[in-house]
């Protein structure tokens, strides 16, 4: 009896340890996905309006500023960017959490030339636990 209580508990320890590393994966999965998926979708010289229509629609989560304030954050966030004379747009896209409290996300910016045009796509995934 005792035996067999001992392999339910080492089966059980293992079904948690590869459900979660499992889980761990499809996250990094996700972010791969989502990151390939931006750089289609912004493709380096597309307009500042056009870059817009598919932000607004396609990632809620976004901020855009004006070139004025494009070049003061480029002062005061980490991690830094160089300006590039235009407007900017910051987003987040949340891809989900593991059962056990660790998330995952993809930061964007895209930052335009003083043309309008996107001049640069800048890509970070994000990791957290809790």
């Amino acid at each position: 009896m005792a035996r067999r209580i001992v392999w339910i508990v080492l089966a059980t320890l293992f079904a948690i340890v590869a459900g979660s590393c499992a889980d761990w994966e499809v996250q990094g999965i996700r972010v791969h996905r989502t990151s390939a998926k931006l750089v289609t979708e912004f493709p380096r010289g597309i307009s500042e309006a056009s870059a817009h229509k598919i932000v607004s629609t396609s990632y809620p989560e976004h901020s855009r500023y004006s070139a004025a304030e494009c070049e003061r954050w480029s002062h005061l966030t980490t991690p830094g960017y160089s300006w590039r004379g235009g407007p900017c747009v910051f987003g987040i896209v949340r891809l989900g959490a593991t059962w056990w409290g660790f998330e995952s996300a993809v930061n964007f910016r895209l930052l335009f030339g003083s043309d309008d045009r996107l001049e640069v796509l800048q890509i970070d995934p994000v990791y957290t636990f809790l």
